[in-house]
């Protein structure tokens, strides 16, 4: 460690607080709430220099409760579900019970804004402290142990200063790194819009379940094993592409018995019926697979249509405004296999078809690689701000 510099554990230069949820049966605790009530859901919403909350409490509510009011400066950080999260409030609030509350005794010895900075690096350490059952859990006692190196007060805020500084570029520069990969996937949408939108002669409009033989598992929930033939859940249904993970098996014994409904083929079509709806992919594999619920599969008439034309058909915005506005339902938005059924698309000759799917598949592969380079850019980014944590304390920034 750096000449001069002290390293303490966490409890011995701060108090630190466990948040709690009020009873919500009880309406007179939240109805009416003056006293800022902090969830993750602040710093989704504002970043991490929280200045109000989503959620208040009432003054009974928090009388009946086991929290405490921290004071503006604390630090804010999740040892639980959100694991390494962390915030500074700008006013005074409580917590729920996945946050706890560090607040410093003496800023002459510690600044706050230093301490805000220590503890973006916390999130591995949390995780390996953690005492992992169903979910990861940090208790007090351990945060309490954490070792933290303090400098001097004047080289505690040369460091922040410098760190404000650096990452103010960094978050600049990701900002328009972010705005970038944005444009590449809105380029691709607007080129395939255009295409649906423009038919010509010849075109004929067909209901899906004239063109199409439906493959539905809805309603229906397979035994998982740790390995075996592969489940496609609507997890791995992305808008576009199939995702890989998460991985999961069905007992290859048990592959016949379930697939009663219809084997899916390559270049079918996989569509999520709800959370989310309207997702598509081409399935772009042999292998053999098996579905779960929530996904129809629509397997083309071949000799009328390919299923590489189908899946970019219906990512095109004409129909997926079409799908979306037969959805039901009030919390999650699905849409009832009768109403799909009756959804049209354009159709135009297999030759078109194929020309179209050789232009997509082009722009497609570009938008790829623009986003590729971008991520490149992203991870650099944020491998810098590591380093540059790394060495500020390590006493080398």
């Amino acid at each position: 460690m750096k000449q001069g510099w002290e390293l303490k554990q966490l409890g011995d230069v701060c108090k630190v607080f466990n948040g709690s949820t009020p009873l919500r049966r009880k309406k007179e605790y939240w109805e009416d709430g003056e006293i800022n009530w902090f969830t993750v859901d602040d710093i989704r919403e504002q970043g991490r220099k929280i200045s109000f909350t989503k959620q208040r409490i009432s003054k009974l509510g928090f009388e009946n409760s086991s929290l405490k009011i921290l004071p503006p400066k604390s630090i804010l950080l999740c040892c639980t579900a959100s694991v390494g999260e962390y915030a500074m409030n700008e006013v005074e609030l409580t917590t729920n019970q996945q946050f706890n509350g560090i607040v410093i005794n003496d800023k002459d010895f510690l600044i706050p804004e230093f301490l805000f900075h220590f503890s973006s690096t916390l999130k591995n350490l949390l995780l390996e402290i953690s005492g992992k059952t169903t979910i990861d859990f940090v208790s007090m006692t351990k945060v309490r142990a954490i070792p933290i190196p303090i400098p001097p007060l004047d080289e505690q805020k040369r460091i922040v200063a410098k760190l404000d500084d650096c990452f103010a570029a960094i978050d600049k520069a990701r900002a328009n790194v972010e705005k970038n990969l944005q444009n590449a996937k809105e380029l691709f949408q607007s080129q395939l819009n255009q295409i649906f939108s423009q038919k010509g002669d010849g075109w004929e409009e067909k209901k899906l379940i004239d063109v199409n033989k439906f493959i539905d598992y809805r309603g229906r929930t397979p035994e998982k094993v740790s390995k075996g033939i592969r489940l496609i859940t609507a997890k791995n249904v992305k808008m576009g592409y199939l995702k890989r993970e998460p991985e999961e098996f069905i007992n290859p014994d048990d592959y016949e018995s379930w697939m009663t409904r219809g084997i899916p083929r390559k270049n079918d079509v996989l569509f999520t019926t709800e959370a989310p709806l309207a997702n598509v992919a081409l399935l772009d594999t042999d292998e053999k697979i098996a579905l779960a619920q929530r996904i129809i599969t629509f397997s083309p008439v071949r000799e009328t249509l390919t299923g590489e034309y189908l899946h970019y058909c219906l990512q095109s915005k004409e129909s997926q405004e079409k799908i979306l506005a037969q959805a039901t339902g009030a919390t999650v938005s699905g849409i009832k296999s009768k109403l799909l059924k009756e959804i049209t698309i354009y159709i135009p000759s297999l030759d078109i078809q194929e020309n179209i799917k050789e232009k997509l598949d082009v722009l497609k592969s570009q938008t790829q690689t623009l986003e590729s380079n971008y991520q490149q850019e992203l991870d650099a980014l944020d491998e810098l701000k590591k380093s540059i944590l790394q060495k500020a304390f390590n006493g080398e920034l």
